[in-house]
């Protein structure tokens, strides 16, 4: 447009465009929120919500029964603590762990509607063609799965943590054990970001639905299997770095301090390498398949 033509233009109420840049925080937000926004609609998800949160209801119910037994009996309420369920550190860490295992279906089930459904349907070409790029697509998905496992890992290990509390009468519990708390949120922390970079991972890779629960299968049944196997065979703790869900739950038990066996003490660097150089690998197929898209748009 030349300096001549634009007093035409605003005569007749036209005006320049004006773009303004969009913050990391706020691209992000609202990748995340059109995310959610169709999936908290389906009553598959909330299936899927309520499945996994039988633990969570096992476990609540434990802890209210230890609390009623142990006005009557002290020594059948200590009895129950040998089971490793209610209120100690050991039944978070196994709580957790557990619920990671629970996740795995709900995350196949957001992969597909929420991941490689942007790529059927055009929706990646839509958002990076807006005033975001990569970064903001990436991060905004990886803030929804982190929304998603957090109602099935943060929110029922800190909801066990102040019922037991609550229901054994002892407000104190909440202070003198603390520590117990960060673990919880360590260790969700540790399922969030490693489960969501490997599931953005994979879907910017395969992209098809069947291709990506194919492969988030073997990932989930196969490498324990031959982990297990391997050890088996070996009679080495070294092979069970093949099993990348046993990485991640050492990864977050490490955020409860001594609650560790010994045995696997020596394994404890190599899984954080191991973990790191997943996530990176990942990281590198989402960059890589994303602007290649971002290229096309």
């Amino acid at each position: 447009m030349t300096a001549e033509s634009t007093p035409a233009f605003d005569r007749v109420g036209y005006r320049a465009a004006s773009p303004q840049p969009v913050t990391l925080w706020r691209g992000s937000w609202a990748v995340c929120r059109w995310t959610l926004r169709p999936m908290l609609r389906r009553w598959t998800f909330w299936g899927l919500v309520v499945l996994g949160m039988t633990g969570f209801l096992t476990n609540f119910a434990l802890i209210y029964i230890k609390a009623e037994i142990a006005v009557q009996n002290e020594q059948l309420a200590k009895f129950i603590d040998r089971f490793r369920v209610t209120g100690t550190g050991e039944a978070y860490r196994d709580f957790l762990f557990y619920q990671a295992r629970a996740v795995e279906l709900l995350l196949a089930y957001f992969g597909v509607a929420g991941l490689c459904g942007d790529f059927r349907a055009g929706g990646v070409n839509f958002y990076l063609s807006k005033p975001i790029d990569v970064r903001h697509y990436a991060l905004g998905k990886l803030l929804a799965v982190a929304f998603v496992l957090a109602t099935l890992t943060l929110v029922p290990g800190l909801l066990l943590f102040l019922s037991y509390g609550l229901f054994s009468n002892s407000p104190s519990y909440w202070f003198n054990e603390w520590q117990l708390a960060r673990g919880i949120i360590g260790y969700s922390a540790a399922i969030m970001a490693v489960d969501g970079v490997i599931l953005l991972g994979l879907a910017c890779w395969l992209r098809r639905p069947a291709a990506l629960i194919l492969a988030w299968s073997a990932l989930f049944v196969a490498l324990p299997v031959v982990s297990a196997a391997l050890e088996y065979q070996f009679h080495s703790r070294w092979f069970r770095l093949v099993n990348l869900w046993w990485d991640v739950g050492m990864l977050g038990a490490m955020s409860f301090g001594s609650l560790q066996d010994p045995k696997n003490l020596p394994l404890r660097p190599w899984v954080v390498l191991t973990i790191v150089l997943v996530i990176a690998l990942c990281i590198r197929l989402v960059y890589r398949n994303l602007k290649a898209v971002e290229a096309a748009a």
